[in-house]
C-alpha cells in the first residue's frame, strides 16, 4: 500500500523564497533569476502539482505540492491541460525560459485533444518534456482501461428487464453523438437518465454507483464518446461491460485495441445509417455478445491493464526520482 503524500518538513524554510503568481510579469522575473542556489537541493524532493485539478493531494510516495509560490523550488511541476486559462498559455514560455535547467515540467490530460486542440499543437507540447495522457505515444500512458480488469473478471451477468439505456449530461459533442442519440430514439426505446433527451429521472443519484445498478438491468448502454480520436476510449466503454450490459459504442476509431474480448460491443460505425444499427439492435443475438466472457480475456488487454496499474503521478516519481529517472529527458 502507497505510503501517505510525504509532508514537506521543509516548507517552513522556503517561505522566504516564495513566487507569488499575482506579481507583475517583470517583477515575477526578476526574483526567479535571482533565487538563491540552495533552493536547488529542494528541487530534487517535489512535484508541483499547478492546477487545482489535483486537489485534494494525492497519497503516494513521493511529495506533491500545489503551492505556486514555491514553483522554482520543484523538481516538476505537472500542468493539467485542459485547466490552462488565457494567461497561464502566455505565461508559460516566459516561466520556461528562467525555470531552472534540471526542472521537468509535464502535460497532463486524460480529456480528448478534438475537445482541448493544445494537445495537438506542437509548437504548444515543446514547452513540455513529458506527455501523460490517454495516448499511447505518451511518455506515461494513462488509458482508461487502467483497474478494469479486475471489476471485468468479477461480472455476473444478470436477467435484463430493460432495453437499451442512456446517461449523457455533458454538452461536449464533437463526435455528433446528440444526433445520433435523437435519430436512434426515434425508433427504438431508449430509457434516458441523463440531462440530455431525458426520459427517466433519478429518484437517487448516487454516482457511477447508481449508474452501474441501473445499467444492470438493461440488454444495451448507450456508450457515445463526446469526441472521436484515436486511443480515445473512457470508462464509457467499461461500465456497461462490468454491469454486464453491451456497450452502444461510437468513439475511437480503434476501439477494438481497448476491448477485453472479441464481439463484446455494438460499433455505431459499422453500420450505414442510425436506422440500421436500430433494426439490428431489434433482433440481435445478445448470447452471440457475451460468448467473449466465457473466454479467457485478451492477453494484450491484461498485459496493458497490468503495465497502467499505478497511478499515472506515482509512475511519474519513478520517472524522476528512480536510478534510471535521473537520467530523464528534459528539453531545456
Amino acid at each position: 500500500m502507497l505510503k501517505k503524500n510525504i509532508a514537506s518538513s521543509d516548507h517552513a524554510k522556503l517561505k522566504r523564497y516564495r513566487i507569488s503568481a499575482a506579481l507583475p510579469l517583470h517583477s515575477l522575473t526578476k526574483r526567479l533569476r535571482n533565487l538563491p542556489k540552495k533552493l536547488h537541493r529542494f528541487e530534487r524532493q517535489s512535484i508541483l502539482l499547478f492546477h487545482d485539478f489535483f486537489m485534494p493531494l494525492p497519497e503516494s510516495a513521493y511529495r506533491f505540492i500545489h503551492d505556486k509560490e514555491l514553483l522554482m523550488a520543484s523538481k516538476c511541476v505537472v500542468f493539467h491541460i485542459p485547466s490552462l486559462t488565457r494567461w497561464d498559455t502566455r505565461l508559460l514560455p516566459v516561466l520556461r525560459a528562467i525555470k531552472p535547467r534540471s526542472q521537468v515540467w509535464a502535460a497532463y490530460s486524460l480529456e480528448s485533444a478534438e475537445n482541448y486542440p493544445l494537445l495537438d499543437n506542437a509548437s504548444f507540447m515543446k514547452l513540455f518534456d513529458i506527455e501523460i495522457s490517454y495516448r499511447k505515444k505518451a511518455d506515461i500512458w494513462a488509458p482508461y482501461l487502467r483497474q478494469q480488469l479486475p471489476l471485468l473478471q468479477k461480472t455476473a451477468l444478470k436477467p435484463k428487464t430493460g432495453f437499451c439505456a442512456a446517461f449523457i449530461s455533458s454538452p461536449f459533442n464533437h463526435s455528433k453523438r446528440l444526433q445520433v442519440l435523437w435519430e436512434l430514439m426515434r425508433y427504438i426505446r431508449v430509457d434516458s437518465y441523463g440531462s440530455v433527451f431525458q426520459t427517466h429521472k433519478l429518484t437517487e443519484d448516487r454516482g457511477c454507483t447508481t449508474k452501474q445498478e441501473i445499467i444492470t438491468q438493461y440488454k444495451f448502454t448507450i456508450a457515445f464518446e463526446n469526441s472521436i480520436g484515436v486511443d480515445y476510449v473512457t470508462e464509457k466503454l467499461y461500465q456497461p461491460l462490468i454491469a454486464g450490459s453491451i456497450p452502444v459504442y461510437l468513439g475511437a476509431p480503434n476501439v477494438d485495441e481497448y476491448s477485453p474480448g472479441d464481439n463484446a460491443y455494438l460499433n455505431v460505425s459499422d453500420f450505414k445509417s442510425v436506422r440500421e444499427l436500430a433494426e439490428f439492435m431489434k433482433s440481435a443475438d445478445l448470447d452471440a455478445f457475451h460468448e467473449w466472457r466465457n473466454r479467457p480475456i485478451r492477453e494484450k488487454f491484461i498485459r496493458h491493464s497490468q503495465l497502467t496499474e499505478k497511478e499515472p503521478l506515482d509512475r511519474l516519481g519513478d520517472l524522476l526520482f528512480s536510478a534510471r529517472g535521473r537520467s530523464s529527458p528534459n528539453k531545456t
